[in-house]
């Protein structure tokens, strides 16, 4: 973020750039002095930072010459934790507008299901026990960052639990920046940054919040039925919390 915001506020005082603490909702002493017309001016160009930080993320919002309604976004949800390992992982493909392709896997625990978090998703270890592991699923996931970008709904917990298991990827496209080439699971698509920086209405960025904000219920069970297993059909399973996120992102398109 920093280097996005590069030089606002440059040349606003005598001798250069604004010191640090001297941006709005931090003033400075100098800061509190400057015209309306340069404030107005400073804070147009730190929403527009801020903006562009979140949009860059949509692989071709802004720099891919296609739009990125024609790039396929992996919208990826996992159950489980750093002391259990991924129990549960839930894919959910977008492209052009709308979700085309589901997967979703139960995976063997790796250490200790706390029964806390057992109360939240359901999965126990016993109940997990005969299938394979996460790890197992390499050549998917390493083959979905070279087709695309991933996506989830506060992208840094699929992320740090991605690097768990394998703290990188085979080098992929960034999509962010077309043409170059990256060994990184991102940049994420973050629907919940998204929807934060673009409808900052709304009382609560949580999942079925904004599914029901947006009311996209109906959609999201239609495609549960068409999709989940039976007793997966509910929030905290991770290919039913995939398609929410992916049935929101997907409406950002329309």
């Amino acid at each position: 973020m920093m280097g996005r915001f590069g030089n606002i506020g440059r040349d606003a005082r005598p001798g250069g750039s604004v010191p640090r603490g001297s941006m709005p909702g931090n003033p400075g002493p100098w800061a509190a002095r400057p015209s309306p017309r340069l404030r107005i001016r400073i804070e147009n160009r730190v929403r527009a930072a801020k903006k562009q930080d979140w949009i860059s993320c949509f692989s071709c919002v802004s720099w891919c010459p296609m739009s990125w309604t024609e790039q396929p976004v992996f919208f990826v949800d996992f159950e489980g934790s750093s002391a259990s390992g991924v129990l549960e992982y839930g894919v959910a493909t977008v492209l052009g507008g709308r979700v085309t392709a589901a997967r979703t896997r139960l995976c063997r625990a790796t250490g200790l299901v706390p029964a806390r978090d057992a109360a939240v998703h359901g999965l126990s270890a016993e109940s997990l026990s005969a299938h394979a592991p996460f790890a197992a699923e390499w050549e998917y996931f390493a083959g979905l960052r070279e087709s695309g970008p991933l996506a989830a709904h506060y992208a840094g917990v699929e992320n740090a639990l991605l690097k768990s298991v394998w703290p990188y990827p085979r080098t992929s496209p960034d999509f962010a920046r077309p043409g170059e080439r990256v060994t990184d699971w991102g940049p994420w698509v973050d629907s919940a940054r998204l929807y934060g920086q673009f409808y900052p209405q709304f009382s609560s960025s949580g999942l079925a919040s904004l599914v029901g904000a947006c009311a996209l219920q109906g959609e999201l069970d239609a495609l549960a039925a068409q999709h989940c297993p039976p007793d997966r059909r509910r929030y905290h399973a991770a290919l039913y919390d995939a398609l929410a996120g992916a049935v929101l992102l997907a409406a950002l398109a329309r």
